[in-house]
């Protein structure tokens, strides 16, 4: 009874560059070109955004449901907005027409109910050159 519950993003994989050769951050990471604009969905405490600012001079703008999580990523990242994706509507209101270069969304759309409808909802944010870049795990992962 007196073992203090810890908050399970103070563990260290949040806190560096700890992903792997095969995570989709190392993948998409070459893909994004310097000094562009970043909507990271679902960017957790920020560990893609914080590189992106860091060595390609991005400026990124996260979303994340958890507001721990966001917490660690309003450090990291230009921007953060707490959104529910199920919920994404809202975003017009923080957003304000704003267009990026690229839309992330790392191993996220899978936790959503209509992912469809996110991506519709997102559409409007993205450049007219711009590019999504989507990750969606599967059992090979």
């Amino acid at each position: 009874m007196g073992e203090s519950m810890v908050n399970e993003f103070e563990h260290p994989r949040y806190h560096g560059e700890c992903w792997s050769a095969l995570d989709p951050k190392e993948l998409i990471f070459p893909m994004i070109v310097p000094e562009t604009r970043v909507l990271d969905v679902g960017c957790a405490v920020g560990l893609l955004g914080d590189k992106l600012r860091r060595e390609k001079h991005c400026s990124v703008i996260g979303i994340e449901i958890n507001a721990d999580a966001a917490e660690i990523a309003r450090g990291r990242l230009d921007q953060i907005l707490i959104l529910d994706l199920d919920r994404i509507g809202d975003l017009n209101r923080t957003l304000h027409g704003q267009s990026c270069d690229y839309i992330t969304c790392v191993d996220v759309l899978e936790h959503c109910r209509a992912p469809d409808r996110v991506l519709l909802v997102l559409k409007p944010y993205l450049a007219e050159d711009g590019a999504l870049i989507v990750s969606l795990p599967n059992i090979a992962n």
